[in-house]
């Protein structure tokens, strides 16, 4: 037993410093030694205890470093030995404390997975069993503070599924908690930077529900208590985490609000505190991270606001913090979508600089970091990029053969249709022959559900065929469909 907790004491050294196979080695180890004990000693509940939490660490560490499938499997056994030992000791809170950790930890690895329906179903299992311990042991802040954050993650697992007024709900339930907790125990930083945690979550649901004036007040209630903690507590990384992350949420809000130069003083303030982290961390690559996400951020708005070119030198700073990550053993889902980010932005900047030949090949570049389903719809784009940069012939080719796969999704159709278009102005010869096509692919991208009427009228692609009656017949069409309402996704992410 002590070689098992030896082997996952180091798991965790490596893991903090980033080396995952050397992490997960260890892990296996402690997980080998720690099954024969249980299979050994079936009747002395501790090895199943310490299987549990090797399976448990295991699925963090796979997690942490995008092996999501596999983290999920080894979660799932950590959940059958702890759902045993809650059932058979019914009597030890302990057992039900940590099934509902577990439920809660799969709950928030199931959400980036799009299972959204499975990962609120496990939280509301985590719910049920820390209100009935808030209930039990009302004298325990710990059970009241466990009871906080499920209300604030299930409320985070709702606004992702757009239910926002249960997410609403849900995190003014945690923020009630929290601030009672606050009132109580003053002197404990942590429950502070939870209601923070709490306001930035609510802003991040407000804004999703179009109310930014709400958003921005709950957004700077939080930056007010996060900066405090940092003044009192200069040395706690965690604060300065926070702190920096609302004010990118904080500067995301304002762009959308077309207040660039407020946004961008946002993004500076969270690009000092990351500037300082990995200064002082230079091994940890969350750092790294995390601080290239506030370079794209300021890249990004910039590019927006009409200024490509003083863009270019942001987006480069992102990436040279962004693609080492990637490329070594630390890289994770979130250096992974933010250096995609990064390439794909950059790219569109390219392009408004009518520098194509850079903006294809950012493109491939994001096209290579994406996922599979969203292939070709990217591929598409690209083809497109090389009709505007004059390989008609080969560019149609292309979407031809892609044109005649199967296909359910509507903004594919539509910018096949938009290809076609294109090209009619390109090949004088072909006009009318690609002008039919692209009514043809039009008439699918609705037929599969294409609704943005507006756009569709207005969209400078179709500059040849918006005068045709078909053309005109098809808008009217979508525009009597009844309208899916569309929310607006902000880049800032919400704090579990």
């Amino acid at each position: 037993r002590p070689l098992a907790a030896s082997h996952s004491n180091l798991g965790v050294l490596f893991a903090d410093m980033g080396k995952n196979i050397e992490a997960q080695e260890q892990y296996r180890k402690a997980l080998a030694i720690r099954g024969k004990l249980a299979a050994d000693y079936p009747a002395e509940r501790k090895h199943f205890i310490d299987l549990a939490n090797s399976y448990n660490n295991y699925g963090n560490l796979l997690s942490k470093f995008g092996q999501s499938a596999e983290a999920v499997e080894q979660i799932r056994n950590s959940i059958t030995i702890k759902e045993k030992l809650a059932i058979d000791y019914p009597g030890v809170p302990e057992y039900s404390r940590n099934l509902a950790a577990s439920y809660n930890n799969l709950g928030l690895m199931l959400r980036p997975m799009g299972k959204s329906a499975e990962a609120i179903e496990l939280l509301r299992k985590a719910l049920t069993i820390r209100e009935k311990l808030a209930k039990n042991f009302p004298s325990e802040p710990k059970s009241r503070k466990d009871l906080a954050a499920i209300h604030n993650n299930l409320a985070n697992a709702l606004r992702e599924a757009k239910s926002y007024e249960l997410a609403l709900e849900q995190h003014r339930k945690a923020v009630a908690i929290r601030e009672k907790l606050v009132t109580d125990f003053i002197a404990v930083p942590e429950y502070r930077n939870d209601v923070a945690v709490s306001y930035v979550n609510l802003g991040q649901v407000l804004r999703k529900m179009d109310k930014p004036t709400e958003s921005e007040e709950y957004y700077r209630k939080a930056l007010s208590l996060f900066e405090k903690l940092v003044t009192d507590f200069p040395d706690v990384t965690s604060y300065r985490e926070d702190l920096a992350s609302t004010y990118n949420s904080l500067g995301s809000l304002l762009a959308d609000l077309d207040k660039l130069e407020e946004a961008l003083d946002q993004y500076r303030k969270a690009m000092v505190l990351g500037e300082k982290l990995v200064t002082e961390h230079p091994t940890i690559p969350e750092y790294k991270v995390d601080l290239g996400g506030a370079y794209a951020n300021t890249a990004i708005k910039l590019r927006e606001g009409n200024r490509p070119t003083e863009s270019l030198g942001w987006f480069q700073k992102a990436i040279d913090l962004l693609r080492p990550v990637h490329e070594s053993e630390a890289k994770s889902t979130k250096s992974e979508r933010y250096l995609g980010n990064c390439y794909e932005e950059r790219s569109k900047a390219y392009d408004e600089l009518r520098k194509y030949i850079e903006g294809e090949d950012d493109w491939n570049k994001f096209i290579e970091l994406s996922p599979i389903e969203s292939k070709y719809r990217l591929i598409t784009k690209r083809w497109k990029k090389l009709l505007r940069g004059g390989k008609v012939n080969e560019a149609i080719e292309r979407i031809s053969e892609l044109s005649k796969l199967p296909n359910e999704d509507s903004e594919l159709w539509y910018e096949y249709a938009c290809a076609y278009s294109l090209a009619a102005g390109l090949l004088p010869e072909k006009k009318q022959e690609y002008l039919d096509r692209s009514m043809e692919l039009l008439k699918e991208a609705v037929k599969a559900g294409y609704d943005r009427s507006k756009h569709m009228s207005e969209d400078s692609d179709f500059e040849l065929i918006r005068d045709r009656d078909d053309f005109k017949k098809l808008v009217a069409e979508v525009e009597a469909k009844p309208k899916k309402k569309k929310q607006s996704t902000p880049k800032s992410e919400a704090m579990d």
